[in-house]
């Protein structure tokens, strides 16, 4: 995600920006937890389980391994990542969807996994109900790109190609947003 911008600086501003976003909301469900726990005790009073549906190492396991460390030392407990790749992110929202509703679990959520998904998969292991949003952590640019030989300077020449004959791509992400993408082109 980070990788994306064009320069150092920017993406050191977007982390910024992130980082103090996230520690807002940390605050805020703190705050918002003791009060309603009451005489239950301070939150939080032991770690908290961050499930990132995707595995280890791509765009929002980065992220959550860059925010981790900060709101571990603002919550002064430990956030544990748990990385659950898989279905193009419902195995691991199916495992938030499911968790205790107590404040120790965090999904990391995204379009896919929320408004992609049911639209692709016929029966879904979660509802959208099963989930309330905490925090707008970032946006991620979708850029697209083409050989330079290839005769199309925009996406409607490029459908018009892909419709003429095959058009082959790669995709950094193998998930329904990217193959449902392709097909429409096609169409």
């Amino acid at each position: 995600m980070i990788g994306l911008l064009s320069t150092a600086s920017a993406g050191a501003a977007l982390l910024r920006v992130v980082v103090r976003r996230l520690m807002m909301a940390a605050i805020a469900c703190s705050l918002a937890l003791t009060t309603t726990v009451g005489a239950a005790g301070p939150y939080p009073d032991r770690p908290i389980r961050w499930i990132v549906p995707w595995p280890p190492g791509g765009g929002a396991d980065l992220l959550a391994r860059i925010l981790h460390a900060r709101l571990s030392q603002i919550l002064g407990q430990p956030v544990v990542i748990d990385n659950r790749g898989g279905a193009a992110g419902n195995i691991g929202a199916a495992a938030g969807a499911k968790a205790a509703p107590d404040g120790y679990t965090l999904t990391f959520a995204y379009s896919a996994t929320h408004s992609i998904n049911p639209l692709v998969f016929p029966k879904m292991p979660f509802a959208e109900e099963d989930f309330a949003p905490v925090i707008f952590l970032t946006m991620v640019p979708q850029v697209l790109v083409v050989n330079a030989s290839l005769p199309v300077h925009n996406v409607q020449e490029l459908v018009a190609l892909s419709k003429k004959r095959q058009v082959t791509y790669a995709s950094s992400r193998p998930d329904p947003w990217d193959t449902s993408a392709a097909n429409c082109s096609r169409q």
